[in-house]
């Protein structure tokens, strides 16, 4: 006995379907799951399970700028962290272009040991100030704790500030 067996094709990429493989079925529109997840209509979980990769530890997937993104860190790829962003070209530039234009000592007590570049708004936070060397200060690094200490309780930044 003959059994009729179907190849679809996507309605979307027009890659072909078997009937035997997993698809998406929307009214009358066939589509291959990863057109299906990109178009939201199954959730990552879904999309996972039925790609093969469903089996695999701590594996993520999303849909980024049209394309379907798997991952393994807790992160995905594109939320880049901030620590990544100190290793730059143009973190060292602008670090040396503060500790140049403070002449290399701290702007607090004068030190020229230890000089660390601090952002007087927080790295983190304002995220266009990066690279500004308005927004740095050369301090030691006794000055420079001290100074995220007063931060932390939430002073001011008054003296980073005014030493500008």
């Amino acid at each position: 006995m003959l059994v009729n067996y179907n190849i679809y094709k996507c309605d979307r990429c027009s890659n072909d379907i078997e009937e035997a493989w997993p698809m998406v079925i929307n009214d009358i529109n066939h589509y291959c799951y990863e057109c299906g997840f990109l178009m939201d209509i199954i959730d990552s979980k879904e999309y996972l399970r039925h790609s093969g990769f469903g089996l695999m530890p701590n594996i993520k997937a999303a849909v980024h700028n049209g394309e379907v993104v798997l991952w393994t860190t807790k992160k995905p790829p594109w939320e880049t962290p901030d620590s990544t962003y100190r290793k730059t070209k143009a973190y060292r530039l602008w670090r040396k272009e503060v500790f140049e234009r403070d002449g290399y000592v701290c702007r607090h007590c004068g030190s020229d040991k230890d000089i660390q570049a601090h952002h007087i708004k927080p790295f983190a936070k304002y995220k266009k100030l990066r690279f500004k060397v308005s927004n740095g200060l050369t301090l030691c690094d006794r000055c420079h704790k001290e100074e995220h200490k007063r931060m932390k309780m939430g002073g001011r930044n008054e003296r980073s500030v005014s030493n500008q």
